[in-house]
């Protein structure tokens, strides 16, 4: 096996394979990248430590010129770091014998020479294609906002699948409604213009885990505006330009809570407030309390914060002209957890944004805190439960 690749466009697509190969071994399947070299197409393929994400990068015959056909695998991180080191405009890479060398062209000295060796490549794990007439065109634009909208309220620990994954679900008329949780914040990201295609023949859900969100937008790059996704169960296929991006979820949709038949649509309790200046008074009440939670009363004319803390204390209060429904009484009173509302206000970018209480149903399980923020065709509702009797942790949310 033996191909010359221009070196600028090698280092891009091994950048893109290493988000997904392993670096911690040298010697598993998961820590190589495989190459395969066929019918003028040189490909890179990664998979990852779990077996739920594969990569697939494809140099054609305008930035590679193949020699000789042929597989091989190679350690991601030793190879990655080789190539970051190489001079020329061109690379040549050659295999045999599980041993891959690299050259940088023209050679300057022919005795010069970085040989690294790999592991069987006849033997690699494959992800398999996925076969769907399930075909949609995604803006990229949607899985950046939708990554920044959701994955705050996902949770973090495995054991708790599937919230640690967000439920996508795509109607007909192009709408797209996303829900993400860990029991303690509810995320809901409704959206627009996030569909390409006109009009579906069904709704389509599915779920989208929170590694894999962060992840898209490192994989597709700025300049790539449409993502098609082929969506076939659990196993999800996203490819543009020259990637393919595979993955799998750890669990169906239908384990996901049904959360929004739950929540109502309008808070009880509505005030438009100013972004800064509640994030300067969530970080008063932060700096005496942070491990602690604020009460939050809600008058007619304005919201009071009380945090306390050992001897440390912090009351802040907002001026505003706030709105009830009919059947609310005044005062209205929560008590969240600070971490959760510092974390929270890190997520919306408008200069005003709207906080008040909202319920479910079943209005006997009490309010629930809520930021609110709408802006063109993107309105984004961060729910925050009242908090238990222990102040959870960031390793908990």
């Amino acid at each position: 096996m033996i191909i010359n690749l221009n070196t600028k466009q090698f280092k891009y697509g091994l950048s893109k394979l290493c988000k997904i190969a392993s670096v911690l071994s040298t010697e598993s399947y998961t820590s190589q990248i495989k190459f395969t070299a066929k019918n003028k197409i040189f490909y890179g393929e990664a998979i990852n430590d779990t077996k739920t994400q594969t990569i697939v990068v494809k140099f054609d015959e305008s930035v590679c010129s193949i020699q000789e056909p042929g597989i091989c695998c190679v350690p991601a991180k030793a190879l990655q770091q080789t190539v970051d080191l190489m001079l020329g405009d061109t690379i040549e890479l050659s295999a045999e014998n599980n041993i891959v060398s690299l050259k940088s062209l023209p050679h300057s000295k022919q005795d010069e020479v970085q040989s690294i060796e790999g592991v069987n490549a006849e033997q690699w794990l494959s992800g398999g294609k996925i076969n769907s007439n399930i075909v949609l065109e995604l803006h990229r634009d949607f899985f950046l906002d939708l990554g920044k909208y959701t994955t705050n309220s996902c949770s973090l620990d495995k054991s708790k699948a599937p919230l640690t994954a967000i439920y996508v679900k795509i109607m007909k008329d192009g709408n797209i409604e996303c829900t993400a949780t860990n029991y303690i914040k509810i995320a809901l990201y409704d959206c627009k213009n996030g569909l390409k295609n006109e009009e579906l023949e069904e709704d389509i859900s599915f779920m989208l885990p929170v590694d894999v969100a962060k992840k898209i937008p490192q994989i597709f790059d700025k300049d790539i505006d449409i993502i098609k996704a082929k969506i076939d169960g659990k196993r999800i296929s996203l490819q543009a330009g020259n990637i393919i991006f595979n993955f799998s979820t750890e669990a169906g949709i239908d384990r996901y809570p049904a959360l929004r038949q739950f929540i109502l649509p309008d808070m009880d309790v509505n005030a438009e407030v100013d972004l800064l200046n509640l994030i300067r008074i969530s970080g008063l009440l932060s700096a005496v309390a942070s491990k602690s939670a604020c009460d939050i009363v809600f008058n007619k004319d304005q919201i009071v914060f009380d945090a306390k803390e050992k001897n440390n204390k912090s009351r802040q209060i907002i001026n505003i002209n706030n709105n009830f429904a009919k059947d609310i009484t005044v005062p209205q009173s929560i008590k969240i957890a600070i971490y959760d509302l510092v974390n929270s206000l890190n997520i919306p970018d408008e200069e005003k944004i709207s906080i008040g209480l909202t319920a479910i149903k079943n209005k006997n399980f009490g309010y629930l805190f809520e930021i609110r923020q709408i802006k063109e065709d993107i309105t984004w509702r961060q729910i925050i439960l009242k908090v238990r009797e222990e102040i959870p942790t960031q390793e908990e949310n």
